[in-house]
């Protein structure tokens, strides 16, 4: 960017390989979330995502235009992305997912390259992005810089000499949770900033979403809603949740919505449990914000790590006292008895104890709540700083090439 340009808005390339499809979509919806605060502060934001089956190829999105690119045809038989459980459970469990790989890796790669002359800053979701845009770059003659936000999933996943290398070649990297630092310092990235995926305000506002889920769910008034959202998969375990619900006592029902490829054994064990309308799997949704408006416990108990999961961030804006596990990252951010309720892993005992304590006890329902609330506050969860830090750091990367 040049001193020419410094009258005309900031323009970011995001790469991503999940965006709503539509206005109320879940996948990637984190992502959307960012780049619509950034537009409202003056940044114009081209967000490249794959296609999917019924989607427009080039639209806008609340000031963001949106390309999204078929990688396979018939577009009807894309399978890598979206529905599914998510990517890495469409790669396990579909071989066509495994053989559009390549294709996607041609298309994403063209469309990335089309794009990079037109734009200031291409900012990176997830690594594999960033391996289609430094490959992008390599074969045009317009180099902006790459930013690089790590999510955490494909840092950990993903072989570590892959994940080096192209943390190497990045100009900047963004970090989201205590945990994705430690993924970016242990491969040798040690300048980066961290900057919160912020909450949807417009969307998780307490006291403005309706309380009509119970009507539609046949949940009578005097029952306790305990909430579960996140993917149906081993890193959210909501085989856990499920065999904590009978210790949740007779007026309390457990709801989850989700997805994933632990669906079959979630309705497994159901059914083994003779759980009846004590726990309703509802599977994918699209209004999460309507279970957390019910609800009088949120749960949230991966065995690996829970910073900073949107969820969790979610339920505290919307009031709801959180219960997660105790692992990884997670007792850096959140204080026990404070802000939550923390438990041991995998331990259905615990965590109905936990939920029950919360359900019996309003004043402690009404500390942890005012706790989560002030840590919103000091850890920047707001959009106005979530957006400042990250267009921030924008200009300190283009500053660095100037």
């Amino acid at each position: 960017m040049t001193s020419s340009d410094t009258h005309r808005p900031l323009r970011v390339l995001f790469v991503t390989t999940s965006f709503p499809r539509h206005a109320d979509d879940f996948p990637g919806s984190f992502v959307f979330r960012i780049a619509k605060y950034l537009v409202r502060a003056g940044v114009a934001v081209t967000a490249l995502a794959p296609h999917a089956a019924g989607c427009a190829r080039d639209e806008e999105m609340e000031g963001v235009r949106v390309r999204r690119v078929p990688y396979f045809w018939p577009t009807s038989r894309q399978r890598l992305f979206y529905d599914g459980g998510g990517t890495l459970a469409n790669l396990r469990n579909s071989w066509l997912a495994r053989a559009q790989v390549p294709s996607y890796a041609v298309t994403g790669l063209a469309a990335v390259r089309h794009h990079l002359a037109t734009h200031d800053v291409v900012h990176c979701h997830w690594l594999p992005t960033a391996m289609l845009a430094l490959a992008a770059r390599t074969l045009s003659r317009h180099r902006p810089p790459i930013v690089f936000t790590n999510w955490g999933s494909d840092t950990r996943l993903l072989p570590q000499p892959l994940v080096r290398a192209v943390l190497r070649r990045v100009e900047g990297c963004v970090s989201t949770a205590a945990e994705t630092d430690r993924h970016l310092v242990a491969a040798g990235r040690t300048e980066f900033r961290q900057v919160m995926a912020p909450v949807d305000e417009d969307r998780f506002a307490p006291g403005a979403v309706a309380d009509d889920l119970r009507d539609e769910l046949g949940i009578a008034a005097e029952r306790s809603v305990v909430a579960f959202v996140g993917r149906l998969d081993a890193f959210k375990d909501p085989v856990t949740f499920l065999e904590a619900v009978p210790r949740f006592g007779s007026d309390a029902v457990g709801v989850l919505i989700g997805d994933g490829d632990l669906r079959p054994q979630c309705e497994r064990t159901h059914a083994r449990l003779a759980l009846g309308p004590r726990a309703l799997i509802l599977g994918a949704r699209n209004d999460p914000e309507r279970l957390l408006a019910i609800a009088r416990v949120f749960v949230h108990i991966s065995p690996v790590e829970n910073t900073w999961a949107n969820s969790i961030a979610e339920a505290m804006v919307m009031g709801v006292p959180v219960v997660m596990t105790d692992v990884g990252a997670t007792r850096e951010l959140f204080t026990s008895e404070r802000d939550c309720l923390l438990v041991p892993p995998r331990d259905p005992e615990a965590l109905a104890a936990a939920v029950r304590r919360i359900l019996d006890d309003p004043a402690l329902a009404r500390r942890l709540v005012d706790g989560a609330r002030d840590l919103l506050r000091r850890t920047g969860k707001d959009a106005a700083t979530a957006t400042e830090r990250l267009v921030a750091y924008y200009r300190e990367v283009l500053s660095r090439g100037a």
